[in-house]
């Protein structure tokens, strides 16, 4: 079900457009300008695929560098887009690894233990991860697919006690 904050934004592609324009501006003028870095992080929230590409996309090319990874890493937590954002930004991993600072680059991995639905997929995630470590920063990513494989293990459980306590 749509929040009320999605249903406005869906009603109107162009206001997602216009909020989207005056993002770069207030990163630029750094967290403490209006909006600030808030305003790429609560896009995460919405479960539009165009939009969660469209703020992908910029933290590739106008968000500040220190921001992108991070907020790349939040898109990829929203169980809607997250999975495909994912798919978006490791199709651009050495991109990424060069572009963004290296003591962000593990907050790519902050939707990794949220891929709890598709065990194919996770499989997939894993052996990404895994073959593709990040520089003396590999053990969070380690615990991230662990997290995720300990979701694996419990989500069908707790969608069949959620089903028969109705």
């Amino acid at each position: 079900m749509a929040t009320s904050r999605e249903r406005s934004f869906a009603s109107s592609p162009s206001r997602i457009d216009r909020r989207l324009r005056h993002v770069p501006q207030a990163l630029q003028g750094g967290r403490d300008a209006p909006g600030g870095a808030a305003l790429p992080l609560g896009l995460a929230d919405f479960a539009d695929e165009t939009l969660a590409f469209n703020a992908a996309e910029r933290c590739f090319n106008e968000f500040r560098n220190q921001d992108g990874a991070i907020v790349l890493g939040i898109l990829s937590r929203n169980a809607t887009t997250g999975p495909s954002v994912w798919r978006f930004f490791t199709s651009r991993w050495q991109e990424a690894i060069d572009k963004f600072p290296a003591n962000t680059l593990t907050r790519l991995v902050l939707g990794v233990p949220t891929f709890i639905k598709d065990p194919i997929f996770a499989d997939q995630v894993a052996a990404f991860h895994e073959s593709h470590p990040i520089s003396g920063e590999q053990r969070i990513v380690d615990q991230a697919i662990e997290r995720m494989r300990v979701g694996l293990t419990f989500a069908p459980h707790c969608a069949l006690s959620s089903r028969t306590s109705s």
